[in-house]
């Protein structure tokens, strides 16, 4: 009998009582060494269970105990501390009602805490973070995930120790106390809510030696309050906030080089706490500047908002805003119509109240990640909405996100006089370019009208020479015939020599479109003015990720680093904000990229020097230089079998060509590489696709050079 038939007897014989629960008990223990198909246990047990969801009836979650005999589950017995549980979930009177109210399955998920002072995360976001001492310490005493969370977890992370990526980055970090200094400007702190007293109390500790305070509710008012002052700079915080001690000096720090008509924000520390006597948790953010297209799409501003205070003076408020966070997006989406600077300071300044002074988290768990009522989000999407139409010039600039509450996306209408030219080369292979040509006339849709250039390069198999015979004789394919060293910069320069359309998709021929509509979820961002690229993620075969966009990596050997790369957990996916919007990147994969045919023109076309890699990221680098922004969408279903037209750079001749390459994109791209990327904060590892921070700090053996070549 095989080990599923085996299950299937052994869980019916139980529920008839025809044997003991303890060959169930040893067949869930050891189900995955056995072989058991999990489905068919969850499937099973979904039969005992009302109150959890299918997904988690998982024998690593949760105990056997209350798996197998919910009825009678006792939360105590497997590590549930009674006193933290119930100061937190007040509504249970008793610690037996953790399961049949419901708590657990929305702890299990995400939703709540399970204890006041331990972030809400997801269990099978902990099981796939959980670092390899716990998962041993698991494995060695034979308890589940939710055993260890309650109990070995609770216990680490209350003493600010390592227990799983996606955990550790909540502990509490303490504000700076920053020495006083020279300053040179005036400066004036504009406290939103609160006291007069409370407005002195957060100038006297920031540094500042001018205040005034204004209502949310009453706005008219801040206009003759201004009249008052006289400044160079404004910041604006919230009553509810704690600032750092000298926080002042340190954006004044920062502002020294500052020209006029520049805003700076700086890293914050979220602060959520479900009862004023109860304990709570921080959640540190490691932003960066503020973003015209970030502004659209997500928002993302970070802390302390400071701004030059004539740009400020010069906006028009609404009567009144339901939060902070409106207020700053309808200053901004004010200023940034016109050229402004940028910059920002990554010490976290300020905390606050998640409640009181909501603001869209860079990382968040389901709890976390829309902190704002249904009121506020009406408010902030109307705010968005009415932004551009101004900005844009158009109708419907902006949709809100399906993919995350409070965010939306750039939305260009159709214009039937566009052409998107297709690019694609290849070298034989015709099922990978059949496959690839086949997915676009399926999924490309049908409002938007494209060309397909076809790039041999060489191939030689009769297959593929009858195959293109018969694709060309549709009237929207040509091919081109290059039998010549593979160079993807020259192939793909020569080939827009053919293209009639307005904007060039790069598409690499082991690529497959999934989704509907491919070609108008590429078309969107070029809504917004300054979007001159756009990528797309992309799929591995097995559903993880394998490119959603570039960031640019100083110091290091790597010089580039993909977020969310091999990610497939979902609740992880989902917990990222960078990767649920339309984001703005220094650069995306040309395994599927869309520019705009003029820009692609303006800025020379690829560099033929970069024969193989990093020439998309060296495109991107100076569409940016050029004023254009690259924008990466993450609505678009595309698999990529990636490199598999080409092979691996790993060894030998690929190898050196690759470092070499590797060096030509630092020596032209000096800047970048001295400052790093300005979309990306530099306290995030390096290593980590999952924009973690760095957590302690590692010297390198050495300077990387980053000239060689």
């Amino acid at each position: 009998m095989n080990p599923n038939d085996r299950w299937a007897k052994s869980f019916q014989d139980w529920r008839n009582g025809k044997t003991s629960i303890s060959s169930l008990q040893k067949q869930l223990k050891h189900f995955k060494r056995i072989g058991i198909d999990l489905n068919l246990i969850k499937t099973d047990l979904a039969r005992l269970h009302d109150y959890l969801d299918f997904h988690l009836l998982n024998p690593r979650y949760l105990p056997i105990s209350l798996l197998l005999e919910p009825a009678t589950w006792n939360p105590s017995e497997d590590g549930i501390q009674k006193l933290p549980l119930l100061l937190q979930h007040r509504h249970l009177s008793s610690i037996d009602e953790l399961l049949m109210s419901g708590t657990l399955n929305q702890i299990l998920n995400g939703h709540l805490s399970l204890y006041g002072d331990l972030p809400p995360i997801p269990i099978g976001a902990y099981d796939s973070g959980l670092n390899k001492t716990q998962r041993q310490f698991r494995r060695a005493n034979k308890i589940s995930l939710l055993e260890h969370l309650a109990t070995e977890g609770w216990d680490h992370f209350r003493r600010q120790e390592s227990v799983a990526t996606g955990l550790d980055r909540y502990h509490p970090t303490k504000l700076p106390t920053i020495n006083p200094g020279v300053l040179t400007s005036k400066y004036l702190l504009l406290v939103i809510d609160g006291t007069t007293h409370r407005a002195q109390s957060l100038a006297v500790t920031g540094g500042w030696e001018h205040v005034v305070s204004c209502s949310l509710a009453n706005m008219n008012s801040l206009p003759n309050l201004l009249r008052d002052y006289s400044a160079e700079w404004i910041s604006i915080c919230h009553a509810s906030d704690i600032l750092a001690n000298g926080a002042l000096h340190a954006l004044a720090g920062h502002l020294q080089q500052a020209k006029t008509n520049t805003v700076m924000t700086c890293d914050d520390i979220i602060v959520r706490q479900l009862w004023n006597d109860g304990l709570g948790y921080e959640h540190r953010q490691y932003r960066s500047s503020v973003s015209a297209i970030r502004l659209c799409t997500r928002g993302g501003i970070g802390g302390l908002l400071t701004l030059d205070y004539s740009l400020f003076k010069q906006c028009s408020f609404a009567p009144s805003y339901t939060c902070l966070e409106a207020l700053r997006l309808d200053v901004l989406l004010q200023i940034t119509r016109e050229p402004i600077k940028t910059t920002h300071c990554h010490q976290a300044l300020v905390k606050h109240q998640g409640s009181k002074n909501p603001s869209m988290p860079e990382q968040g768990w389901p709890r976390e990640r829309c902190p704002f009522s249904d009121k506020q989000l009406d408010e902030i999407d109307r705010i968005k909405s009415q932004h551009a139409k101004q900005y844009f010039g158009i109708e419907g600039g902006l949709k809100p996100n399906p993919l995350q509450a409070g965010c939306h996306d750039l939305s260009r209408p159709t214009d039937e006089s566009s052409l998107v030219s297709i690019l694609i080369p290849f070298r034989d292979q015709v099922e990978l370019t059949s496959t690839c040509v086949k997915s676009i006339q399926q999924n490309a849709g049908k409002s938007c009208n494209y060309e397909i250039i076809l790039i041999d390069n060489g191939s030689a198999d009769n297959s593929t020479i009858e195959w293109i015979k018969k694709a060309i004789k549709e009237d929207n394919i040509q091919c081109i015939h290059l039998d010549e060293e593979f160079n993807y910069s020259r192939l793909n320069n020569r080939a827009r020599q053919l293209c009639k359309g307005d904007f060039l998709l790069f598409l690499n021929n082991d690529i497959e479109f999934v989704s509907e509509s491919i070609l108008d979820v590429l078309l969107d961002p070029f809504a917004h003015p300054k979007t001159v690229a756009v990528g797309s993620r992309l799929n591995y075969p097995d559903g993880s990720i394998q490119h959603q966009g570039v960031v640019i990596i100083p110091g290091e050997r790597r010089c580039v680093l993909e977020p969310g790369k091999h990610l497939k957990e979902q609740e992880v996916i989902a917990s990222l904000l960078p990767l649920r919007t339309q984001e703005e990147f220094s650069a995306a994969s040309a395994a599927c990229l869309m520019v705009k045919a003029e820009w692609f023109d303006f800025v020379g076309g690829f560099d033929e020097k970069l024969a193989v890699v990093f020439n998309d990221v060296d495109l991107c680098l100076r569409l940016r230089d050029a004023g254009g922004r690259i924008v990466v969408t993450p609505h678009a279903t595309i698999t990529h079998y990636e490199s598999i037209s080409r092979g691996k750079d790993q060894v030998g001749f690929a190898w050196a060509r690759h470092q070499r390459e590797s060096g030509r994109l630092r020596l032209k791209h000096k800047t970048i590489y001295a400052q790093g990327d300005p979309l990306t904060s530099p306290l995030l590892h390096h290593h980590s696709t999952r924009y973690e921070p760095i957590l302690k700090q590692v010297a390198p053996l050495r300077p990387a050079r980053e000239e060689v070549l």
